[in-house]
């Protein structure tokens, strides 16, 4: 299955099913971030440990977005807007 991360420099990490959330639920978390990276990957439990992992490969590219704000957040793809977008066509 499918995870977005959210990562901020010397703050950490928060995960979620969309890129949207991922970023939101990260300010939320760590106020004092003001800008964080989303990349796309999936969860793998390793040892009864969780690790993120990402996979790269010329057919399937991992959608990532740098420099994401407070601001621009509310402004990247939802899973569900687009989701709805799909059934329209």
């Amino acid at each position: 299955m499918r995870v977005f991360q959210a990562y901020a420099k010397n703050h950490g990490a928060v995960t979620a099913n969309t890129p949207k959330e991922a970023a939101e639920k990260l300010f939320e978390t760590f106020p004092k971030a003001r800008k964080c990276n989303v990349l796309e990957g999936a969860i793998e439990i390793t040892s009864g440990k969780e690790f993120f992992v990402t996979a790269y490969n010329r057919e399937n590219w991992p959608q990532s977005f740098k420099d994401v704000t407070k601001k621009t957040a509310g402004k990247l793809v939802d899973a569900k807007a687009e989701k709805a977008a799909d059934t329209t066509k």
